[in-house]
């Protein structure tokens, strides 16, 4: 759709509706929370999804008693403002909210769903502009003077309707892949059964026993502008490495850290600090160092990566690493517990069976997202032809 941008309107939040805040009733008294009916929203709560109605927590009619809160109609824009800024989504149910949001209750000259989408396309800018030292946050005059441009309200609905069309081809491929996933796991349970249990009775054997497993460094390099990037755990993210937000090392920094821990193309590794699990098989060919990363390198005939990063990342399997972890304020898992797995070791053959299998399954996974990230594209430049 080709729209005429002279004619849209200039104006800030504060001008198209009512910026709505919230509190959190005393947790240690148990009035305003035990028995609550009334939804009361948290900004961890929100997960990308767009519409959002019952919450997590309720709170009690004597909470209400004793806080001012709001109560805002459904249909309102629910927007994180600290920790993080930005998530964002619409009301399905009427609800109250955590000091972490400044909501929009939008007038009749804005429709909701076009609201939403302009607030995600200005994320970015919405985090430059928090203030704080341990946290950002952007304050209630910050939200209030937020500028947005408001085309008349059939095109407003009629962007929403082309981003939502757009939208739901994306997130249709996400859940293909995701289907993709279940089917892998499907496999290798009925191929091996839980890893864990053992059902099958197959030998066991101490992981660092059957393959080469180490870390990266235990030490802080200087970060320059450009070097070799330092993978750490937070950038192994959906299954592939995240360029996109690494630190640079010197080549000397990263000779000497590759000296012990060069990772090679189909090694495996895997998060120990933080988001812990979660392995991948490198297929990179940038050249890269790692930190809080566990690497896991194959020398041995009768195992094969696929079989072991599949184990690794099975649900049973990530569930007991999440029970022997350690951390409060940040989860970690130690190199000589990972190196001390008792890992279930089935036949080669076996093992090769499910790899030709799950090959296949990767070959459908790579169209998908090729088709996905055509849509992402075509998303991004919709609203920056709409919105910017």
């Amino acid at each position: 759709m080709r729209v005429d941008k002279t004619k849209w309107e200039k104006k800030t939040l504060g001008q198209i509706g009512q910026i709505i805040s919230g509190s959190t009733p005393r947790t240690d008294n148990p009035l305003n929370w035990e028995g609550g009916i009334h939804n009361w929203v948290t900004p961890t709560e929100l997960k990308g999804e767009k519409f959002y109605g019952s919450t997590q927590k309720k709170i009690t009619d004597y909470a209400l008693s004793t806080t001012k809160l709001i109560l805002m109609p459904v249909g309102t824009v629910l927007l994180s403002s600290r920790a993080p800024i930005g998530k964002v989504a619409i009301t399905t149910e009427p609800m109250y909210c955590n000091q972490g949001f400044k909501n929009i209750e939008c007038n009749s000259s804005v429709h909701n769903e076009y609201l939403y989408y302009y607030l995600k396309y200005n994320n970015d800018e919405l985090n430059r502009r928090g203030n704080g030292v341990t946290f950002k946050e952007i304050s209630k005059k910050i939200v209030e003077q937020f500028p947005v441009i408001i085309p008349s309200l059939n095109e407003q609905q009629a962007i929403a309707s082309e981003l939502d069309a757009i939208q739901t081809m994306i997130d249709g491929y996400k859940a293909q892949l995701a289907n993709l996933d279940a089917l892998a796991q499907s496999i290798f349970l009925d191929m091996f059964g839980d890893p864990v249990v053992n059902p099958k009775g197959w030998d066991k054997h101490i992981l660092n026993e059957i393959c080469d497993v180490r870390d990266g460094t235990h030490d802080s390099p200087k970060y320059i502008e450009n070097g070799v990037p330092l993978i750490t755990s937070k950038n192994i993210v959906d299954g592939k490495i995240d360029f996109s937000d690494t630190k640079n090392i010197s080549i000397s920094d990263a000779d000497a850290i590759n000296k012990r821990s060069k990772v090679d193309n189909g090694d495996i590794i895997m998060p120990m600090i933080g988001a812990i699990g979660s392995p991948i098989i490198v297929e990179e060919i940038k050249p890269f160092c790692i930190k809080n990363v566990a690497l896991i390198k194959f020398n041995n005939a009768n195992v094969i990566n696929i079989y072991i990063k599949h184990l690794l990342s099975s649900s049973s399997f990530d569930e007991y690493m999440h029970k022997i972890n350690k951390g409060v304020a940040q989860k970690f898992i130690s190199l000589k517990v990972i190196r001390n797995f008792n890992i279930p070791l089935p036949p080669l053959s076996l093992q090769q069976q499910f790899a030709h299998r799950i090959e296949a399954i990767e070959k459908q996974k790579e169209l998908i997202k090729s088709q996905l990230a055509d849509a992402e594209t075509l998303m991004a430049e919709r609203m920056q032809y709409y919105f910017s």
